[in-house]
């Protein structure tokens, strides 16, 4: 989804860094804005339009933020200006959708043998999606690398996860599946997901 609204994005700052605003007085069809859209580009109002999309001011365009609807509201102005049609929610260019939202009440903590205990997203960070929830879990780790499982390479060959944590310690073949997902398929009750050196926090902001 994520990579559909930087296309959309994109394509939107391409369209509105080529074209001029439109006369108030006219309506332009289709085919008459596409034609000047597709022979002249400006580069300044094109580099403007990203920067103002991409400044920090935006928070990363996070979806349903003030930051993703201050971007959504620019992008349909532009497109407003440049005459095109809206053919959204109730004549407008934006269609709406309900979506789940995380908001974390509490960090996550992990306690290893002897009592050693690891600071959250430092040592380790949590991961939400549709498999999270909460509790608590002791059991048998069991190593399975990137979790992959597919006709030409299976990571659980071998490797019983059936009532244990899987230790994923690198991503999963482009074909081979979720490396979550596929741990849950195979039984286990846990995922310790294993990255780089330098782990990065979560990005999950409250929204307003």
């Amino acid at each position: 989804m994520r990579r559909l609204r930087a296309f959309w994005l994109a394509a939107a700052i391409a369209l509105a860094g080529c074209a001029s605003p439109a006369p108030a007085t006219s309506t332009p069809t289709a085919s008459g804005v596409a034609a000047p859209v597709a022979t002249e580009f400006d580069a300044a109002r094109a580099k403007a339009h990203v920067n103002y999309l991409a400044d920090p001011a935006r928070g990363g365009r996070y979806s349903g933020s003030a930051g993703y609807r201050d971007a959504a509201s620019y992008v349909a102005d532009r497109f407003r200006e440049i005459g095109l049609d809206p053919i959204g929610d109730d004549g407008t260019f934006f269609q709406h959708f309900t979506m789940p939202v995380v908001d974390l009440t509490e960090m996550s903590t992990l306690t290893g043998p002897g009592g050693k205990t690891y600071q959250p997203r430092v040592d380790f960070t949590e991961s939400v999606g549709g498999r999270s929830g909460s509790g608590k879990a002791e059991a048998e780790i069991a190593a399975v690398g990137g979790a992959a499982r597919s006709a030409g390479l299976n990571d659980f060959a071998g490797a019983s996860v059936r009532g244990k944590i899987a230790l994923v310690t690198g991503p999963a073949a482009p074909a081979g599946g979720s490396s979550v997902e596929n741990s849950y398929q195979e039984g286990a009750i846990g995922v310790l997901l294993v990255g780089g050196a330098t782990l990065r926090y979560s990005y999950i902001p409250r929204l307003q």
